[in-house]
């Protein structure tokens, strides 16, 4: 549960208007940035408050992905957070350490803020959550599925 709301992902896409379902389109919303440090596109984001969302990580719960950014986003500033949709870039680097994904490999919320690997965790109350799966070197199809806590 994260600020009383037990899915703050199917609040969120009731608020876009999207279905839930696989779509060819995208589903975002805008939120501002309440870290301290830039968000980058493709890094995975939790809500932090209503109106805002901070780099995800896979150590608790409360902290687990509902999005990736869809563009850089300093401090404080908003940036369109993608539910579910395909996110293309060129380098890779702020997300996964390298500049291309594998294609057709799965990818899964890392310990590291705002990280993405392709191991998931196994550690003790962790969270395991699959965030997407590379259609190329260049484009990740996000379709979060729920955390699941170890």
């Amino acid at each position: 549960m994260i600020y009383g709301i037990s899915n703050p992902v199917a609040v969120l896409v009731g608020v876009v208007g999207g279905s839930g379902g696989a779509s060819s389109s995208t589903t975002s919303v805008s939120r501002l940035n309440a870290g301290g440090s830039t968000i980058y596109k493709g890094q995975p984001v939790y809500l932090s408050s209503a109106t805002q969302c901070q780099k995800a990580l896979s150590t608790t719960a409360s902290t687990a992905a509902v999005g990736v950014a869809s563009a850089n986003a300093i401090s404080a500033a908003a940036t369109d957070v993608l539910l579910e949709g395909i996110v293309t870039q060129s380098d890779w680097t702020n997300v996964i350490g390298s500049a291309t994904l594998t294609t057709g490999s799965k990818y899964y919320l890392s310990a590291t803020a705002g990280q993405l690997t392709l191991t998931p965790t196994d550690a003790l109350n962790y969270v395991y959550q699959y965030i997407g799966i590379a259609l190329s070197t260049t484009e990740l199809f996000v379709q979060i599925e729920p955390p699941i806590i170890l």
